[in-house]
């Protein structure tokens, strides 16, 4: 689901896309009704509230790209560019690397992209695909992320192709690698109805879809 929050003059000051838990959500109807927009992004005023249980930590493996980052492309090509957005206290960024990311199926995608995992909230300088140095949090800021973990997608010439910025499950994950891995954004430019016609060719080859799983 998409919820897109209006003012009273039908301005959209905030999109929800997809689930998110319920502390989450409840700031979100927090930050409308109480007319935050005027004063701060969702994204400083979700971090003001106090966050569940989480880590603590960043899981940046061996084979990401380690600061200081220079995530320009090269010019001759290579692997796309898979930008993970997250924060230290975030229980969906613990399961997405504690479990989505040791399925498989989803390891063998993930291992097709170069991959970069960018604190939110650091001063940590990088080189940002455009060739901008920025600190970490005011790239996040710049691209207008308000969600962790959000998946950013860019194409061997270092454009954004695709972003994802809800909580998703594994099917929805592998979609979202296989969507830009192979080309499908070029050819259909919604998402929705690419993860559908996924779901209907595997249901048709007697693959069950269970969505939250």
């Amino acid at each position: 689901p998409t919820l897109l929050f209006l003012d009273e003059q039908g301005r959209t000051v905030l999109r929800v896309n997809g689930y998110y838990p319920p502390h989450k959500f409840v700031a979100a109807l927090d930050y409308v009704a109480g007319k935050q927009e005027t004063q701060r992004s969702f994204r400083d005023f979700l971090a003001s509230r106090q966050p569940v249980p989480a880590s603590g930590k960043l899981h940046r493996e061996e084979g990401y790209l380690q600061p200081p980052m220079d995530l320009r492309r090269a010019s001759d090509g290579g692997k796309p560019l898979l930008v993970l957005m997250e924060m230290r206290q975030c229980p969906p960024c613990d399961e997405l690397h504690q479990d989505m990311f040791r399925r498989e199926p989803i390891r063998q995608s993930l291992g097709q992209f170069d991959v970069a995992l960018v604190d939110v909230w650091s001063s940590d300088p990088l080189i940002t695909p455009e060739g901008e140095r920025l600190s970490s949090t005011e790239w996040a800021a710049k691209l207008k992320v308000s969600y962790a973990p959000s998946m950013l997608f860019f194409d061997e010439r270092g454009r954004e192709v695709f972003r994802t910025e809800a909580y998703l499950r594994g099917f929805h994950t592998h979609a979202a690698m296989d969507y830009v891995l192979s080309g499908s954004y070029q050819e259909q430019p919604s998402f929705q109805r690419y993860v559908q016609a996924r779901a209907d060719e595997m249901e048709a080859r007697g693959i069950h879809i269970d969505l939250m799983e």
